[in-house]
């Protein structure tokens, strides 16, 4: 026997776990057993995996999705999902905790039938997909279900009005109208099924917002605050300690983006 192949020297040329190598991502992205949508980098959708369309949840009814365009969609602007896409067009990866999804809304703005449950929390991130020379691909959206809300589809059209009117002050009696609802049980009930009060919910929304703008190199963080409403100045930066554990610069550093 060749003294090379007795060393377990590898001959020349393909061998078949070349082939499977090549294979790995295509497998990896059918098996994933988390919904992932890919989109191109004019955010129409290109292609969803088999978790993705088995998963009852989807932000988008499935016989739209082919047709769908992430940037024209007026939903996923208000749920900052527009934003992490276009932080992850420049070579970022966006991670959006407890998104809440108004599914009712989404299925009437597509004539669709409206599913079982009215809302879904869900953590979605987004991240770019290179090729073996750097070239962009496309984004990927991965998508992982935490909570689902049954029934009070009163709530739910409060927490898409508040997620979309977030960028504005606080108006709980405005939230109120929005549900049909006075302002007291409006109160009592939005507490009652989300575990959050309206103001709490609103300042959750009102970070998050807050957290995707700082992700904008082109932005100063005084810039990224004024940009959602807010006096970088003023008690926001220390509502935003306490609810991330760290200072604006902290976080934008922590996220591992490169600023000038």
């Amino acid at each position: 026997m060749d003294k090379e192949h007795r060393a377990g020297n590898a001959p020349q040329g393909n061998s078949p776990n070349d082939a499977t190598s090549q294979a790995l991502p295509g497998l990896f992205f059918d098996c994933c057993p988390y919904p992932v949508l890919l989109f191109d980098w004019s955010g129409k959708l290109i292609q969803l995996n088999q978790a993705a369309m088995q998963d009852d949840f989807l932000p988008v009814p499935p016989d739209s999705l082919i047709s769908f365009d992430l940037l024209a969609d007026p939903t996923c602007a208000c749920l900052g999902f527009q934003q992490a896409f276009q932080q992850a067009c420049q070579g970022d990866t966006i991670c959006l905790d407890h998104v809440r999804i108004p599914l009712r809304l989404i299925a009437a703005r597509y004539a669709a039938p409206c599913p079982e449950v009215d809302a879904i929390v869900q953590d979605v991130t987004f991240f770019p997909l290179t090729s073996q020379n750097t070239t962009p691909a496309a984004v990927a959206a991965l998508l992982t279900n935490r909570r689902i809300f049954h029934g009070k589809c009163e709530i739910v059209q409060a927490m898409a009005y508040i997620a979309c009117h977030s960028m504005e002050r606080l108006d709980v009696d405005a939230m109120a109208r929005s549900a049909g609802l006075s302002q007291a049980h409006f109160t009592r009930l939005f507490k009652k099924h989300t575990r959050l009060t309206p103001h709490a919910y609103f300042m959750t929304c009102k970070i998050d917002q807050i957290k995707a703008r700082l992700l904008d190199e082109n932005l100063t963080i005084a810039q990224a605050f004024s940009a959602c409403g807010v006096d970088y100045s003023g008690h926001y930066a220390k509502v935003f300690k306490k609810s991330t554990g760290q200072t604006p610069m902290e976080y934008r550093k922590g996220q591992g983006t490169q600023f000038n």
